[in-house]
């Protein structure tokens, strides 16, 4: 996908504020429809990729998280600590902090063939900030089928600035 977009290619772009975990569920919808959307462009002979805008220099984000409790009909809302109010997202969060999420998720897990799964790709992708974990989230799934992860940070540069010049 990165040869592609150097070569020129079209874009479909989406994205979304950071979260921990894929967050809500119309995050990884969104990702998938961009997919789907470039392998349609692509298909009528216009090599296209999709690109999920990672808005990491946001300071929205939540101080908690919910989820359904396997055990109760009810919701499960786990804090975390370390989310300081007002810091960009791309610096927010800390190791002990997704450990935590991960571990209080996958307890509340039902106990399908998924969890296992899911459990071991918590674990591998949560580390360092919401953000970098939410991006390396969307590339260890979607990232095989072509979607790209960008945050405004991976814009910082002369080239960024050469080509965003250009195009402004």
């Amino acid at each position: 996908a990165l040869e592609k977009l150097g070569r020129g290619a079209a874009v479909v772009v989406t994205g979304q504020q950071p979260s921990v975990g894929y967050g809500a569920l119309y995050n990884i919808h969104k990702a998938q429809a961009a997919i789907r959307f470039a392998q349609g462009i692509e298909a009528r002979g216009v090599p296209c990729v999709a690109v999920f805008w990672n808005h990491s220099d946001d300071v929205r984000g939540g101080a908690d998280v919910a989820f359904p409790d396997r055990g109760e009909p009810k919701l499960l809302e786990v804090g975390l600590p370390g989310v300081e109010e007002g810091k960009l997202l791309y610096e927010a969060g800390n190791a002990e902090t997704l450990r935590m999420y991960s571990s209080v998720l996958t307890g509340a897990l039902p106990g399908t063939e998924f969890a296992g799964w899911l459990s071991e790709l918590l674990g591998a992708t949560h580390r360092g900030s919401i953000a970098e974990s939410f991006s390396r989230l969307l590339l260890r799934t979607l990232g095989p089928y072509g979607l790209v992860v960008l945050e405004p940070r991976h814009l910082a540069g002369e080239r960024s600035e050469a080509l965003i010049r250009t195009h402004l």
